[in-house]
């Protein structure tokens, strides 16, 4: 596991840390961090359970997004990402994601300036 990126924001409710994992070929993470939890690895990928050891909030499943930096923006958070080569947009709220922008290359990191996103990228 190589955590890539970490989130920090400050919600209305509690303040929350991100952190995305990259694994070597599918079950990239995003991860809610809380003090004192198990997050499994290598003991458990995707949606297993064990024990106490907590999911992620999202992960690849058979695949990688090979995820890389990350910012978050009214209530969504995007992700770079090198595998996927554009953004992937992830509404925390509703738990729900998409990809927002393809056929960049490998996006190493996104920017949030004003109301749009921003991308550096290798082609």
């Amino acid at each position: 596991m190589n955590c890539e990126d970490s989130f920090y924001r400050d919600g209305a409710f509690e303040k929350q840390l991100l952190v995305v994992a990259v694994f070597s070929f599918a079950y990239d993470e995003i991860n809610l961090i809380v003090p004192g939890a198990n997050y499994g690895w290598p003991a458990i990928q995707g949606n297993e359970k064990k024990g106490n050891m907590e999911t992620p909030l999202f992960h690849s499943g058979s695949t990688t997004w090979a995820p890389s930096g990350m910012a978050f923006h009214k209530g969504t958070l995007f992700v770079a990402q090198l595998r996927g080569q554009g953004i992937r947009a992830f509404d925390l709220e509703n738990k729900t994601h998409k990809q927002v922008v393809s056929g960049f290359g490998r996006v190493r990191d996104v920017f949030i300036i004003g109301s749009k996103y921003r991308a550096s990228y290798f082609r």
